[in-house]
């Protein structure tokens, strides 16, 4: 049995289990926002595993729980069940992949409640005026909408403001991707 590079056509990889720990191999995966973490994943089966399971007809089931409570779990060879299953959790919670349902936060100029976030990024930019004036400096823009949620003249400032949509965030039971990128904007 070896976990599969893909779920199915229709639940794209977004998330690669233990991509970075040597003693498990990655398995690739998709996941629905939302509290429940609804996530599915592929194996595939050998011959001889296939032909195990049509003789005994069980399949036999180990997962580590690190002493935490047993988590429920789906077993199925039907993909379209399984797309099924995770549109159900992501009706249910209405998140795209990745993304988190957020209240009271607010983009920059107050016109915009976001509803959403599944990145928040430091922006680098670069305002040039009419007059030929450049303003540069950082914000915090959340994904998806690219929404700009403060403009900072120094990286520090806009790092706090992005931290505190992050412990908001957090203190939701979510949490918030967060990267930096350079971009010039006119």
């Amino acid at each position: 049995m070896k976990p599969c590079k893909d779920v199915t056509p229709n639940l794209p990889v977004n998330v690669k289990i233990a991509e970075s720990q040597d003693e498990y191999q990655t398995l690739c995966a998709h996941k629905v926002a939302g509290p429940c973490g609804a996530t599915c994943f592929a194996v595939e089966l050998d011959e001889q595993e296939i032909e195990q399971i049509k003789v005994s007809k069980r399949l036999y089931v180990s997962m580590l729980t690190f002493n935490r409570p047993m988590q429920p779990i789906f077993i199925t060879g039907d993909s379209e069940v399984i797309e099924q299953v995770m549109e159900h959790y992501r009706e249910q919670y209405k998140g795209a992949p990745g993304a988190m349902r957020v209240s009271g936060i607010v983009s920059q100029d107050g016109m915009k409640t976001i509803e959403e976030i599944s990145k928040l990024q430091l922006v680098k930019f670069v305002h040039t005026k009419p007059n030929g004036m450049k303003r540069r400096g950082y914000a915090p823009v959340a994904q998806p909408g690219n929404v700009t949620l403060g403009e900072f003249v120094d990286f520090l400032g806009a790092k706090l403001a992005k931290d505190k949509v992050v412990e908001k965030v957090q203190r939701m039971g979510a949490y918030a991707l967060c990267s930096y990128r350079k971009i010039k904007q006119n």
